[in-house]
């Protein structure tokens, strides 16, 4: 029998390795003469670079840029060949403070300036095949920053020179592409969407990720018209419309930008990612593959990790099963997707610090819970006792801030 270990990173608590780790950990508890394998992945958001970096032969190297506040922040990117050149936009365009309401107000001013920084960084160290994450972001500028970056200058009504930002979309009168970098036509640029939401409309970067970033409804009215301004603008130089196109609202829209004036390719991310390793060969062979992500809602489905490799999976009759951080409204929309189930680390009230703080704990009471209903499975199945061999074990009492509870170790008296 062969499992393979398939997460993505718990944001803000735990990466994909060290997920990985706790993972077969716990699956050698159960399954001790099973063969293994760990495949720590991303979907072209935060964790990208090291996925990439840890089945393929590369190197890594560090730029700076402005993140989404103008700030100059170091960046870790990755380098697959020669010519190859791996850029994650998450350490720019997002962070954990955005969630807060002290940050609500930069999704007004916010820009993705640093994206094209970065792209311009990689064409001047010679880079000429650049694939780009775009994932979470607490920007709305459609890109609008990323392509002044590269030399766009955007115009109003009165001439006037307009910064990237989302509150400066709706004056948009002009979009003048004469300065734009001419080494960006040599270039072949990929953009790995982590979501498949479009760039205007109900599916929309605005209203899809605007109001959970501090928008509130006036300046959702607001972004969602200019988004529509700049679409119709890109629409004129570009040729057709770029709106509706799936991926384009990845990242605050900088994919639609990037497709439309530099020809850069969109493509789901998970896709790429699994494609760029050899995915389909890892599996080959596998009894189950064991996937993972912090919180999973009616958005994973929308090109999201678990649903791009339960997809895959379920076109070859491999069964998947999941071990998540916590589960919202919409999470079941998974189970049409490849997911055979799901068990939470989150199963009682608790505290986001306290999730946080005792995250690997509760990863590894999930992964026992999933995995002994997986050996009731196989006892239905064999009508054999596949528990036999498993240590005995007893629980212990535990105080903790949260109040009590019974913590597993193995008996110590057991042979």
């Amino acid at each position: 029998m062969k499992i393979v270990f398939a997460p993505d990173s718990f944001k803000d608590s735990l990466s994909a390795e060290v997920v990985a780790d706790i993972l077969e950990k716990k699956a050698r508890e159960f399954f001790r003469d099973c063969e293994m394998c760990k495949v720590p992945l991303a979907d072209g958001d935060k964790g990208t670079v090291n996925a990439l970096l840890a089945i393929l032969e590369g190197s890594r190297g560090h730029a700076l840029a402005r993140d989404y506040r103008g700030e100059m922040t170091e960046v870790e990117y990755g380098v697959l060949e020669q010519d190859t050149m791996v850029i994650e936009t998450a350490g720019l365009l997002w962070e954990r403070e955005t969630e807060s309401c002290s940050v609500s107000c930069k999704i007004m001013s916010s820009s993705s300036y640093g994206v094209g920084e970065l792209i311009r960084f990689g064409l001047d160290q010679g880079y000429r095949k650049i694939y780009i994450g775009a994932g979470a972001s607490v920007v709305n500028d459609g890109g609008m920053g990323c392509l002044q970056a590269l030399g766009v200058r955007f115009y109003d009504s009165m001439g006037c020179l307009l910064e990237g930002s989302g509150e400066n979309l709706n004056e948009i009168t002009e979009i003048n592409t004469e300065e734009l970098d001419p080494r960006i036509l040599e270039a072949s640029l990929t953009v790995m969407c982590a979501f498949n939401n479009t760039l205007t409309g109900e599916q929309g970067v605005t209203y899809t990720y605007g109001a959970r970033h501090g928008a509130d409804p006036a300046q959702l009215l607001q972004l969602e018209k200019g988004m529509r301004r700049l679409g119709t603008l890109l629409e004129k130089l570009h040729g057709h419309s770029v709106c509706e196109q799936p991926g384009t609202g990845a990242g605050g829209g900088f994919p639609a930008a990037l497709h439309a004036l530099c020809g850069a390719r969109l493509t789901s991310g998970i896709s790429t990612v699994l494609d760029l390793i050899g995915f389909e060969q890892i599996v080959e062979g596998a009894s189950l593959v064991v996937v993972g992500e912090g919180i999973v809602n009616q958005s994973s489905i929308y090109g999201k990790a678990m649903a791009g490799i339960g997809m895959l999976c379920k076109a070859r009759e491999i069964p998947v099963v999941a071990v998540v951080g916590s589960m919202e409204r919409g999470a079941e929309q998974l189970y049409h997707y490849g997911i055979h189930s799901m068990a939470a680390c989150v199963n009682a009230v608790m505290e986001q610090a306290y999730v946080v703080e005792n995250a690997e704990e509760l990863l590894s009471h999930a992964a026992e819970r999933l995995f002994r209903l997986l050996i009731v499975g196989m006892r239905m199945q064999t009508g054999e006792n596949c528990l036999a061999d498993i240590q005995t074990r007893k629980y212990r009492r535990e105080e903790e801030p949260q109040g009590i509870h019974w913590a597993v170790k193995p008996d110590e008296s057991a042979g």
